[in-house]
């Protein structure tokens, strides 16, 4: 579910409203954050890590301002 989420929001769902695209984009990186600790303990936690560090890259280079 989250994964799906985090690419649409890659997205310029509303060209006429960037400024509110990457504010979206640092609250769900916010949130995505704030609720890693339960999953440290899976065994495909290293995986896992990989894949939100890559929609973290996606995300600071999706922008055009240094809100992120």
């Amino acid at each position: 579910v989250l994964f799906p989420l985090l690419t649409k929001l890659l997205e310029n769902i509303s060209p006429a409203d960037v400024g509110g695209m990457e504010e979206t984009r640092m609250r769900a990186s916010t949130l995505l954050s704030k609720h890693l600790s339960p999953l440290l303990s899976l065994s495909t936690f290293a995986a896992l890590w990989l894949t939100i560090l890559d929609f973290m890259d996606k995300y600071m280079h999706a922008g055009s301002s240094d809100l992120l």
